[in-house]
């Protein structure tokens, strides 16, 4: 069939290749995967079977064969479908425009709208006016730029697309959990809970600073351990109740 533009690709796997060498097992995908069941396994053209007693099983990012891969046969990963790679993380696309100049190939930092491009390698798409071009159509191996294949006429768009896996610090569950560290609140702290205690250390064990303009309070009976400093500004307030 005859196409204006590229040829519609939609629907298809993204692929991974690797030879084996008859001692290697273990091998490091380039996609994320909830188990094995999200690939396609193929060893010489040979379609494995999935599963802690049978051929492999996945995880993460790491592929791990039953028997290493005959030397020199060819292993092709089929993705079937990708998973974050932790729990606290989740995806985000984040898409820039450039508008070409004649004959230009390289699309680097401030796009369109003054965006600088950035992009994880493996995990991008690349549209020119509207058609999603094939992963031999350009070359995105860095990280900060994207060079196409063939060289673009004036005024074409290209939209890079890119998958970024975000990770979310000091998360906590809406019932429950812990904050490591220290917590800043712009607004009201509104306790509901069911019994009203506070609970504080007896004993400050670490060098702390109380700021000016600022009013704080402890619990007592309270120490300060040796060689610990307790440092209070001029304007602040301290109160031991």
């Amino acid at each position: 069939m005859t196409y204006i533009g590229s040829e519609p690709n939609h629907g298809l796997f993204h692929q991974q290749t690797f030879t084996g060498n008859g001692s290697t097992t273990s091998y490091t995908l380039d996609q994320y995967v909830a188990d094995g069941t999200g690939i396609l396994v193929t060893v010489g053209n040979i379609i494995q079977e999935e599963g802690s007693t049978k051929s492999y099983v996945a995880s993460g990012n790491t592929l791990t064969f039953d028997s290493a891969p005959p030397n020199g046969d060819t292993v092709v990963i089929r993705f079937l479908g990708r998973a974050i790679d932790t729990k606290d993380a989740y995806l985000r696309t984040t898409k820039f425009k450039y508008v070409a100049t004649a004959s230009q190939t390289l699309f680097d930092s401030a796009d369109f709208n003054s965006r600088i491009l950035s992009y994880t390698a493996g995990d991008i798409d690349v549209f020119l006016n509207g058609v999603r071009l094939d992963e031999t159509d350009f070359t995105a191996t860095n990280g900060t730029s994207v060079t196409l294949a063939s060289a673009a006429d004036s005024n074409d768009e290209i939209i890079i697309s890119a998958n970024n896996t975000v990770q979310l610090a000091d998360v906590v569950p809406a019932s429950g959990g812990t904050f490591g560290g220290n917590v800043a609140m712009n607004g009201t702290l509104t306790m509901n809970g069911t019994t009203p205690f506070i609970k504080s250390k007896s004993n400050l064990s670490t060098n702390h600073s109380i700021t000016a303009g600022f009013n704080n309070m402890v619990i007592g009976p309270f120490t300060i351990d040796s060689a610990v400093t307790l440092t209070i500004d001029s304007g602040a307030t301290l109160t031991i109740v």
